[in-house]
C-alpha cells in the first residue's frame, strides 16, 4: 500500500488545534492577569486620594486651637472599569507591628481585588476613626461607602449628593471619616 496522507493530516490537524487551545488559554490568563493589575491600580490611587485629603484635614486642625469641625467634598469616580468599588476607613493590626493603623481599603469585591492606603497614624494616638455617632442634619456619616453612593443619596433626596470625608477634633481627639453630603448645605458643628 502507498503512503498515507490520512494520518499526518489528522496528526497535523490535532496539533493544530491543541496549539490553538493552548495560545487562547495563554491569552486569557495574560488578559486577566493584566486587569487585574489595572484595576488594582487604579483602587490604589483612589486610596492614596482619599488618604491625602484625610492627612490635609488632619494636620489643618491639629494646627488651630479649639474643637473644629472639617469637611472636604472629594471627586471620586463613580465606577472603575463599570465595576462598582467600596471604600472602607478601618484599623488592621500589621505584621511587622504591635500598634493598630488606619487604613483606607478601595476593593472591587466581583473581583476580589483590592488596594489600601496606610495613614500615618496608629490607634495609640488621638486619632480615632468613626464609631456611630450621631449624623449631622445634611450628613451620611458611614464606615464603608459604595462608590455610587453619592448617586443612590441624590436619587432618594433628589438633591445632588457628593462623597466626603471629614474631621472632628474634640477635647485634642480627632475623629476621621467618611460619608455622603447633600451639594449645597451649610455645614456647622
Amino acid at each position: 500500500m502507498a503512503d498515507s496522507t490520512i494520518i499526518p493530516h489528522i496528526f497535523g490537524t490535532c496539533a493544530l488545534i491543541m496549539l490553538f487551545f493552548a495560545v487562547g488559554t495563554y491569552y486569557n490568563g495574560f488578559f486577566t492577569n493584566l486587569n487585574s493589575e489595572a484595576y488594582r491600580a487604579q483602587l490604589g490611587q483612589v486610596a492614596d486620594y482619599l488618604s491625602s485629603n484625610i492627612i490635609d484635614l488632619v494636620t489643618l486642625s491639629q494646627l488651630t486651637e479649639g474643637d473644629q469641625f472639617l469637611v472636604k467634598v472629594v471627586e471620586m469616580p463613580t465606577f472603575i472599569g463599570e465595576r462598582v468599588y467600596n471604600i472602607s476607613l478601618t484599623t488592621m493590626t500589621p505584621s511587622y507591628g504591635d500598634a493598630d493603623l488606619i487604613r483606607i481599603i478601595t476593593r472591587i469585591d466581583a473581583l476580589n481585588i483590592y488596594a489600601t492606603s496606610d495613614l500615618p497614624w496608629s490607634l495609640n494616638s488621638n486619632i480615632r476613626i468613626y464609631t456611630d455617632q450621631t449624623p449631622h442634619a445634611h450628613m451620611s456619616f458611614n464606615k464603608t461607602l459604595t462608590s455610587d453612593a453619592a448617586i443612590g443619596q441624590a436619587a432618594k433626596t433628589k438633591k445632588p449628593a457628593a462623597m466626603m470625608v471629614w474631621c472632628l477634633k474634640e477635647n485634642n481627639n480627632i475623629t476621621i471619616g467618611l460619608g455622603v453630603m447633600e451639594r449645597g448645605s451649610e455645614v456647622s458643628p
